[in-house]
């Protein structure tokens, strides 16, 4: 994900066996509640606005697949 002129992340899942997804169901912190969260490693993330600047590099994260609907 990029915002241009504000920053930007990437993160990668972690392998599981036979390449599959490592996955986390019924936590109570969820990405998106009721779907697997998918265990990962952040490759970078840099932020840069409103006099805040960060930059997280080799930590671990998580992510689900989701859609907004209007």
């Amino acid at each position: 994900m990029t915002m241009d002129g504000i920053g930007g992340m990437e993160i990668e899942g972690v392998p599981g066996q036979n390449g599959g997804d490592v996955t986390l169901t019924g936590m109570p912190f969820c990405v998106v509640p009721g779907v697997p969260a998918v265990v990962a490693k952040s490759r970078g993330l840099k932020y840069n606005d409103y006099d805040l600047r960060w930059e997280i590099n080799d930590k671990n994260g998580f992510y689900s697949a989701f859609a907004y609907e209007g």
